[in-house]
């Protein structure tokens, strides 16, 4: 394994770890799916000719917790009661008398789909404070390829 490889996945495990930081700052854990799919896929890195890029997998819903959602302007389908169910329970939120979770789960959904709702920017927020060392790493793991490639080069005349 190479010095720069060994970086990146240094690097990847790093900024799972930042970025599963962040998700508990931004008090964005309720059910632990999201963290949970950042630990089991999370960050993977890709070297290419033009340099190193860095991809997230992750629930779908992260990328929207992310960035915020504006209002909708048509209604969606009821897919998402399940999970907003699940939510309602792990926030230990409780209906009003007389109210069902079920309704509650659509007040909210109603809600959300004509205000929409904030982000919570939790990956730039761990990419942002991990970026200057990785560069500064990733250099000096690059550095240390080059010079052994060039003895081996030497070594080989």
């Amino acid at each position: 394994m190479s010095n720069r490889e060994d970086i990146l996945n240094r690097a990847t495990d790093r900024l799972n770890e930042l970025t599963i930081n962040e998700l508990f700052d931004e008090n964005a854990n309720a059910t632990g799916k999201l963290v949970q799919s950042i630990s089991q896929n999370g960050y993977y890195s890709v070297e290419t000719p033009k340099g190193v890029s860095l991809g997230l997998a992750m629930e779908e819903y992260g990328f929207i917790l992310d960035s915020g959602r504006g209002g909708a302007t048509k209604a969606g389908n009821t897919s998402w009661q399940p999970q907003l169910i699940q939510w309602i329970r792990a926030k230990g939120i409780s209906p009003r008398p007389g109210t069902t979770i079920e309704q509650l789960s659509y007040a909210i959904y109603n809600s959300i789909n004509k205000k929409g709702y904030r982000a919570k920017p939790f990956i730039a927020e761990a990419v942002s404070a991990y970026d200057t060392i990785f560069a500064s790493e990733y250099a000096e793991a690059t550095a240390a390829d080059i010079e052994i490639d060039l003895k081996k080069i030497k070594g080989n005349k």
